[in-house]
């Protein structure tokens, strides 16, 4: 059973707000939060998509700066 995304999404936006240095691919993602690629994939682009992550040339994302 997929846990629900938007549990995830508010999982994942705290551990980035906990570690403001935090930089992950969509494969780091995988193995640091068990997660599918597909699951972990969506959790990302939609931090990125709501401009709370940037997304690197090489696939990583990151915390946007505060504003």
């Amino acid at each position: 059973m997929k846990p629900a995304i938007d549990v995830l999404i508010q999982r994942i936006q705290e551990e980035f707000d906990e570690a403001p240095g935090l930089q992950i691919t969509v494969e780091e993602g995988v193995r640091f939060w068990a997660l599918d690629a597909e699951t972990c994939a969506e959790v990302l682009v939609a931090l990125h998509e709501t401009g709370f992550l940037i997304r690197t040339q090489d696939g990583r994302y990151h915390r946007a700066p505060a504003i």
